[in-house]
């Protein structure tokens, strides 16, 4: 999955498998995405998005849960659909 960035275009690999996928592992690709942003004003929603999945997925974490594919997915794309708004409008 590709991801436009402050600093260029992010290629995100999803993890292998067909399975469920560690959340811990998730966190990690929510870092990796949120490095190519610097924190000012223009990326706030960028930030917010990434602290709110952050969120959701160190309480699966905790609870000894995995995250469905699908779910991880579906954030990812709309996570990049707001980091591509925020690119280009701001």
């Amino acid at each position: 999955m590709d991801f436009t960035t402050a600093r260029g275009v992010f290629h995100l690999a999803m993890p292998e498998g067909d399975g469920d996928v560690e959340p811990l592992e998730a966190l990690h690709m929510l870092e990796s995405i949120g490095d190519g942003f610097p924190k000012t004003y223009k990326y706030d929603k960028v930030h917010a998005k990434i602290s709110a999945l952050k969120f959701r997925y160190s309480t699966l974490e905790s609870h000894g849960e995995k995250l469905r594919r699908d779910t991880l997915e579906n954030d990812l794309s709309a996570l990049a659909d707001i980091t591509d708004y925020c690119v280009k409008v701001g």
